[in-house]
């Protein structure tokens, strides 16, 4: 079964209270090897990536960068291993391109950290780039183990 730890939002930002049109979706599960998955929220395209666990915050505006905006041309883009079909330095010239351009970007980025996301020791990264964007986490949470016990964390 496919743990998700985070969900990045992509889309309009015409709202004067900050909130998100969603046009787009990226999922992210840790389990053995991290899977980045990319959904367009109005139809049943979708992209499957494998980003690297030390650059999964690159990887993610990477992909936002070279699917939804088609900025940067990569040469797989439905299902891509980034280890695999790209060495550091290629990689390390994408990412630096991606922060560049971020600054220009008409889409906000909302990130969804849930419980256990291995981007919460990555968050000081974000700020390398310029784009609209805001990070959430978990405040409360209430979860039951099928047995009706609940679990509850937090506070609201």
């Amino acid at each position: 079964m496919e743990r998700y730890t985070a969900q990045v939002l992509i889309g309009e930002c015409r709202l004067c209270n900050g909130g998100l049109i969603p046009e787009y979706q990226i999922f992210l599960s840790e389990n053995e090897n991290p899977e980045l998955t990319l959904q367009e929220v109005h139809s049943d395209r979708e992209w499957l990536w494998f980003p690297g666990r030390e650059s999964m915050v690159d990887d993610i505006f990477l992909m936002i960068s070279s699917v939804i905006l088609e900025e940067i041309d990569i040469k797989t883009l439905k299902h891509l291993s980034l280890l695999d079909e790209y060495t550091e330095r290629e990689r390390y010239d994408y990412y630096e391109l991606v922060r560049e351009k971020s600054q220009y970007w008409n889409k906000k980025v909302i990130l969804n950290l849930f419980r256990n996301s291995l981007l919460k020791n990555q968050l000081e990264h974000l700020k390398d780039y310029g784009c609209n964007m805001e990070v959430t986490t978990t405040r409360y949470l209430k979860e039951s183990d099928g047995s009706g016990n609940s679990n509850e964390k937090g506070y609201l």
